[in-house]
């Protein structure tokens, strides 16, 4: 059954809760100097086809590969959003992450960091008990591309609140994909870059 997000562009990543799924989805109009970006959170009842925005922002970025929503994840209770505002004269860019309420639509900013997209990047790759588990991807330079990253660190903003852990690091690797919680085993999961399986221990996102 297709669900119409009625956007242009589709986030790579959703996700789903008990009663709904979220998805999120970006719409560009061309203006004087960049575009003006309409992005939002789509939530669909499961028990039916229609689908309603859960939050919307509208943008004018001058780079159309950043800004606006870039990540998306569920624990099953709360949704978790990767936010990045337009880049800045300096080119680096304010990346929030936020805690959605889907019953008012409302917004909390958990964590907030500066990242200069030509050393780094923020990924999210899950959240576990109402704990966020975020990539830092670091490259050697502006040459090398944070396709590429020479140097990645697991971070863990906890339920609790206060500043992210460090979890896990790796050089010449990175996680890729998503975190895997299966509700039979109270570790998560992931798989490198490298092709090994890690295991993060329930107590680590505590």
């Amino acid at each position: 059954t297709p669900l119409d997000t009625g956007g242009a562009v589709a986030l790579l990543q959703f996700t789903q809760d008990m009663d709904f799924v979220y998805a999120g989805v970006d719409t560009d109009v061309s203006v004087d100097g960049g575009v003006e970006r309409v992005s939002q959170i789509m939530q669909f009842p499961k028990s039916g086809t229609s689908g309603m925005p859960l939050a919307r922002t509208t943008i004018v970025t001058n780079d159309a590969a950043h800004g606006g929503f870039i990540g998306l994840q569920s624990d099953g209770t709360s949704l978790f959003a990767l936010f990045e505002a337009p880049p800045a004269a300096d080119g680096t860019i304010d990346t929030q992450v936020l805690r959605l309420d889907p019953s008012d639509a409302g917004s909390t900013s958990i964590y907030d960091s500066v990242v200069n997209p030509q050393f780094e990047r923020l990924r999210l790759l899950g959240a576990v008990n109402g704990a966020v588990v975020l990539v830092r991807d670091v490259n050697a330079g502006p040459d090398a591309g944070v396709s590429a990253p020479t140097q990645s660190s697991i971070l863990v903003i906890p339920a609790s609140g206060g500043p992210p852990r460090i979890a896990a690091s790796f050089v010449n690797d990175t996680p890729l994909f998503e975190l895997q919680a299966p509700t039979f085993s109270p570790d998560t999961f992931w798989v490198n870059q490298s092709g090994k399986v890690f295991r993060l221990p329930a107590a680590a996102v505590r």
